[in-house]
């Protein structure tokens, strides 16, 4: 479940691959019912009112990691909205074409980065945002979960360990040796 609440998230960040993933899957679906979508014209409005906010909310998403101004965001709705229109009411062969523009678009999109825009981000799944993908609950994932935590070796802790195992072990020689002392004093009287 909350994978499919950031997938409707308007907060937080995407990096490209997961855009790429979102808008590939956007198309394979509007190519899959591109056939019936001529012939029904509500299945056209379903799909139209299912994936644009999904490919919108990415696109913000995107453009926020990438750092440039989020009027940039409508493209890939845009681009999305022609193509289903177009697979849809034009019946000529070089209809297909529009897939170039559309895999101009996400690539372009995928790709893009600003060298100003360069954060640390604690992705998960592509996402970094409010909606916790690590959870059932979906609850706030402000608080990092998964922070690598390195080893720490305090020397002063080891030196005082190994004088203490040090001197432990000095001492049952010597006790041991003090006891053969005594019993062989004990045998002798």
């Amino acid at each position: 479940m909350p994978l499919l609440k950031s997938l409707i998230c308007f907060k937080g960040f995407d990096n490209g691959r997961r855009f790429l993933v979102i808008s590939f899957l956007s198309y394979l679906l509007l190519a899959v019912l591109s056939p019936a979508l001529a012939k029904a014209g509500i299945l056209l409005v379903l799909i139209l009112a299912a994936l644009s906010p999904v490919l919108f909310a990415a696109s913000i998403r995107r453009i926020r990691d990438a750092g440039f101004s989020l009027a940039l965001a409508g493209i890939p709705v845009t681009v999305f909205w022609l193509s289903c229109f177009i697979l849809s009411f034009i019946q000529h062969p070089a209809k297909y074409f529009i897939y170039l523009l559309v895999l101009l678009v996400t690539l372009g999109f995928t790709m893009l980065s600003h060298a100003k825009a360069k954060r640390k981000r604690n992705y998960v799944m592509g996402y970094d945002g409010p909606i916790n993908l690590l959870s059932d609950s979906g609850e706030d994932n402000s608080v990092v979960l998964h922070q690598r935590i390195e080893p720490v070796i305090d020397l002063k802790q080891e030196e005082k360990s190994s004088e203490e195992l040090f001197d432990s072990l000095s001492e049952q020689p010597q006790s041991a040796v003090e006891s053969s002392e005594f019993q062989g004093e004990s045998d002798a009287h």
